[in-house]
């Protein structure tokens, strides 16, 4: 994967790759050493396409045990409770190497200081870096000041800074970022983080924590500094920046004030909210309505909550390509053991009443997510540690199912029942990709109700109505999926529906000339690159390609020879994008093309790997592969 996952329809699979007490867990120092080759492995079995890394600044510790990275204390020194730096870039580098681009988790809101509450160091900032309003400006309440060795102590402990341009933390020093001297000491740590000559850690993407903190057009800086190597030319020149191209972008926006507020005018509000911060920045937000509306819904017997006017009521229902869901993260929900962690919107385990009954819940949420529109996140007690029920095995399994299906972050849903009055049931048919297809192959049913798919617009009465293959299951939840599916003449990426199907009407194939020649995906016989299957029908060229993950970023292009025998590189050539792994085949990717060539003579496949400074080709052993236009 090289593009903008929140830009374009996605594949991607996001891994939160820690939770809040991994540091107890594993040991001080432990956490980046700890990846040995067999969790790689599971990794890549889930379809996980980014890692999401904890903090690497070595940080403050919020309640005298729990270090997790989110009290930056000094930014440049990157050995911290999680391991060295060294380490670091040693775990970067193994996941490039395994497919897997990481995430860099970007907390710049706040700072602690190294000997008092503003002695900022590695970088040396000066005090009135912080806002006048931060809680450490009254002398009176906080006997500790803001004074450091790097600026003169100021009057009464006050910052000489501005009011705070987002919300205000209690437990470090906001930073002031209508100060434009701090937007570009933030700007600056970031090309240094990746500059070869200095941190040279080469992260793909970047989350940003807590962004209610500061203003959009903050963020907005700190997310071009990734993709725009002028700028780290200009704020730290001499710097030996690669270009990275930025991957994977996404922001935590979460007000405290809908933690566990069950109520469709709270989902709804905080959506416009949400909608309205990420309009206009290019970024993805973490789908915190849809969090809610699953929590809700599965702790309290209301999944009517998974229906908004027959579409899903979270970020997904409005801006799909933008929304990154998950089940559960570090804040909402368990660490290490059940119950244990921060568990700010958590299930409810007292409710379960028991370790079987409570794992059900999540693979519920879990089930919704990894077949649901958006980029899911799988968190990392979810996928590495809860046994109970073989929940992460379960967990693994719906990835992989994900990958194979082609669902991506563009999915249509049908929505067939989302109701708790005789049972607790939400179904629903899923699009895996409208942009290709308009059938709804794939079915999805959670709660404690019974129901099965009957893939046509009558509802299935009795089981032996029911159609399609179950791929993976577990307790309360199922997915099925079906080579036909249900056909939508909708265009549209996400399809209102009731729980009566709306009728479609009967589509009529006009006869057309066209050369189809279907390859098997067989095995690439070592090949870097190998055309699997192409069509050529009515001036459209399609196919699906394998490819050798020799390196994360690479470049797949089809080059054509037109009806009337040009080669001109500029135009007749049809770029590929990724569309999954290919498990059965080792380190192998699927990826896919599809372009209106009008006349074509024949055509070759060429796969470009920039960093290797290597291209292969698949000419058909020389021969290009011939279509006959018609």
């Amino acid at each position: 994967m090289s593009q903008k996952q929140w830009a374009s329809p996605s594949s991607a699979i996001l891994f939160q790759g820690f939770d809040w007490t991994l540091t107890t867990t594993v040991g001080s120092g432990q956490y980046y050493s700890s990846w040995t080759p067999d969790r790689f492995n599971t990794l890549v079995s889930a379809g996980v396409d980014y890692m999401w890394l904890p903090p690497p600044a070595n940080s403050g510790v919020f309640d005298q045990s729990t270090n997790a990275g989110y009290l930056p204390r000094e930014l440049d020194n990157l050995t911290s409770a999680w391991g060295t730096s060294d380490q670091l870039q040693t775990l970067v580098n193994t996941l490039s190497s395994n497919g897997i681009g990481s995430v860099y988790d970007a907390v710049f809101n706040h700072r602690v200081g190294a000997t008092d509450w503003c002695s900022f160091e590695n970088p040396n900032w000066p005090s009135w870096y912080t806002t006048k309003d931060d809680e450490a400006c009254n002398l009176t309440s906080n006997p500790k000041g803001c004074t450091n060795p790097f600026s003169a102590p100021i009057s009464n402990g006050c910052s000489a800074g501005n009011t705070d341009s987002g919300e205000i933390v209690p437990y470090a020093r906001d930073m002031d970022f209508k100060n434009p001297d701090v937007i570009t000491a933030y700007q600056k740590y970031q090309c240094n983080l990746r500059a070869a000559d200095s941190h040279n850690v080469p992260y793909v993407g970047s989350r940003f924590d807590f962004v209610r903190g500061y203003s959009k057009q903050a963020l907005q800086s700190f997310a071009a500094t990734w993709t725009d190597t002028s700028t780290c030319d200009t704020i730290a020149p001499g710097s030996k920046n690669s270009a990275i191209q930025q991957q994977f972008c996404v922001v935590e926006n979460w007000p405290s004030s809908i933690y566990k507020t069950c109520d469709v005018l709270t989902l709804q509000s905080f959506l416009n909210e949400i909608v309205g911060y990420i309009s206009g920045v290019n970024c993805a937000a973490f789908d915190f309505i849809t969090k809610l509306a699953l929590t809700c819904a599965i702790n309290n017997n209301q999944f009517e909550l998974l229906s908004a006017n027959g579409k899903p009521p979270g970020l997904i229902g409005t801006m799909p390509l933008q929304s990154v869901t998950f089940a559960d993260n570090h804040d909402t929900g368990d660490s290490g053991i059940f119950g244990d962690g921060q568990r700010l919107m958590p299930f409810d385990l007292k409710k379960a009443g028991n370790n079987a009954t409570y794992a059900s819940m999540l693979l519920m949420a879990n089930a919704y997510v990894l077949t649901h529109p958006g980029i899911p996140s799988i968190y990392y007690p979810h996928l590495m540690t809860f046994q109970t029920l073989g929940m992460n095995t379960l967990v693994q399994k719906l990835g992989h199912v994900r990958s194979q299906l082609g669902i991506k972050s563009n999915a249509g849903v049908r929505i067939v029942t989302a109701s708790s009055a005789s049972g607790n049931l939400y179904a629903a048919y899923i699009n895996p990709d409208p942009s290709v297809s308009s059938a709804f192959t794939v079915a999805v049913k959670i709660g404690d109700a019974d129901w099965c798919p009957s893939f046509t617009e009558t509802p299935a009465k009795s089981g032996s109505d029911c159609a399609g293959t179950v791929v993976v299951s577990g307790p309360d939840f199922a997915v099925w999926s079906h080579p036909q599916g249900v056909i939508s003449t909708t265009t549209s990426s996400i399809v209102a529906s009731s729980s009566t199907p709306a009728k479609t009407s009967t589509a009529t194939s006009a006869k057309s000339a066209s050369t189809t020649t279907a390859i098997s995906l067989p095995p690439p016989n070592g090949m870097q690159v190998k055309l699997a299957s192409y069509s050529y029908v009515n001036g459209v060229l399609s196919g699906q390609l394998e490819v050798q993950n020799l390196d994360y970023q690479k470049v797949v292009t089809v080059y054509y020879e037109d009806g009337n025998g040009g080669w001109n590189q500029a135009t007749n050539n049809i770029p590929a994008s990724y569309n999954g792994k290919l498990p059965q085949f080792g380190n192998y990717e699927l990826w896919t093309f599809g372009k209106n060539v009008g006349s074509i003579k024949q055509f070759y496949v060429q796969c470009s790997f920039p960093a290797l400074k290597t291209t292969y080709f698949d000419s058909n052993g020389g021969s290009n592969y011939q279509v006959a236009s018609a």
